[in-house]
């Protein structure tokens, strides 16, 4: 028991890795041979770079941003014989397994050990979160945010989050919402000599997006040739008011029901979010609720209406993820419950859905995530 007890992270770390290169290898028939959906396009990226012939109608691999194929492109050339399917699976994975183990760190300085390992236990069973063990950058950007929440809130530091944030923007363009965060909660800031520094530190956070704007805008004399080429993947700007009434849609997909839907699940996720937010205010950081409203405004408000895409980039709200064990367990102490079994049952229902959502992923027959 003391064995589970001190690598409980890499033990379900290790069981869920087995189960999705599992699934991968028996419905595909090989483990990283055939890349599915986003995996290819980042595999053009290591291999090729980025290419744009001058049509927005077209698809390119301009979109997605450059950190995670640059860092596989690292370990391919620290190992020059290593597969480019393999040397995105294996920094995918490294960066899940740092996913779990800071996840569970930050919940266990926020509580306890108990709640801890049942919010890597709930995590894993989320449906979506599948997609941090895969060639995706799920793994990455989720190990940039929960990093930028340990060194800010938990270790108090203001440099190094800083340089957390230019990271997280490379590897998503929302990560540069983290800056927003960063600064919003300088308005709780006393010190005034402290404050002043830290704005002036401000700026470190925009380093990322700032170049690869610059890299772009040398390559291809257009510096927001991501967003450009947005057009011909289906994501239209309809970021007005109008966008208030997407979440009608959103919770009549939630009231349908449909598991093999992501935007079923987003509409549930839509409501549980809206539904634990008081949680969240009460019992978790200010800085975790800031980020929290920030992220969630921006996901649902903004990138909902544009992205069939938007139940996976839902895990990223690690607030709510925190507060559903706070919320179902019925003693939050240290000691392990009877009535936790409840809490265990309901993560095996949700783990069922999470692999039959993998199984649709892998069989490639729609988008799922």
């Amino acid at each position: 028991m003391s064995f589970i007890k001190k690598y409980i992270c890499e033990l379900l770390f290790f069981s869920f890795f087995s189960f999705v290169a599992f699934l991968r290898f028996r419905i595909t028939g090989s483990f990283y041979e055939k890349l599915l959906w986003d995996e290819g396009w980042y595999s053009t990226i290591i291999d090729y770079g980025y290419m744009y012939n001058g049509d927005n109608g077209i698809l390119h691999n301009v979109p997605f941003f450059p950190l995670y194929p640059l860092i596989c492109k690292a370990l391919k050339f620290l190992i020059p014989a290593l597969h480019t399917n393999l040397a995105m699976l294996l920094i995918a994975n490294i960066f899940a397994y740092l996913t779990i183990k800071l996840l569970f760190i930050l919940t266990k300085e926020l509580f306890n050990y108990r709640i801890a390992a049942f919010t890597i236990a709930f995590f894993l069973s989320l449906p979506f979160s599948f997609f941090i063990f895969l060639g995706f950058t799920e793994s990455l950007f989720f190990t940039l945010i929960l990093s930028f929440f340990y060194f800010y809130s938990i270790k108090r530091m203001r440099f190094v989050p800083l340089i957390i944030i230019a990271l997280a923007s490379l590897t998503r363009i929302y990560g540069i919402l983290l800056l927003v965060v960063y600064l919003i909660d300088l308005f709780y800031q006393k010190d005034k000599e402290a404050l002043r520094n830290d704005i002036l530190l401000a700026p470190i956070g925009t380093i990322g997006l700032s170049l690869f704007c610059l890299y772009f805008y040398w390559i291809f004399d257009h510096p927001f040739l991501f967003l450009a080429n947005q057009i011909a993947w289906g994501h239209h700007s309809t970021n007005d008011i109008l966008n208030l009434f997407k979440f009608k849609g959103l919770v009549v997909s939630a009231f349908e029901f449909d598991l093999s839907d992501s935007q079923s699940i987003a509409g549930v996720y839509f409501i549980l979010s809206l539904f634990l937010s008081v949680g969240i205010y009460k019992v978790l950081p200010r800085s975790f609720f800031t980020y929290y409203i920030v992220f969630f405004l921006f996901l649902f408000y903004i990138l909902s209406p544009i992205s069939n895409s938007i139940a996976r980039y839902l895990i990223c709200l690690f607030p709510v993820i925190i507060s559903v064990p706070l919320a179902l367990l019925s003693d939050l102490g240290e000691e392990f419950q009877i009535s936790d079994f409840r809490f265990l049952i309901f993560c095996f229902f949700l783990l069922g859905l999470n692999l039959r959502l993998l199984q649709i992923f892998f069989e490639g027959i729609h988008f799922v995530g």
